[in-house]
């Protein structure tokens, strides 16, 4: 069975509220999340498409 990837929503909302202008990469080392850079980005993405 495939490891279930923790979800982090609101760090990673708080961390983009407090660093506006951060890339990708600086949320996942500013994090230290446990994710791919795939993943960061399809989650923000999503997180993109259901704000519009």
């Amino acid at each position: 069975m495939p490891k279930k990837t923790p979800i982090y929503d609101a760090e990673i909302i708080q961390f983009i509220k407090d660093n506006p202008m951060c890339s990708s990469n600086e949320i996942l080392n500013g994090l230290a999340l446990n994710i791919s850079m795939p993943t960061l980005r399809s989650w923000l993405l999503f997180a993109c498409q259901a704000l519009t």
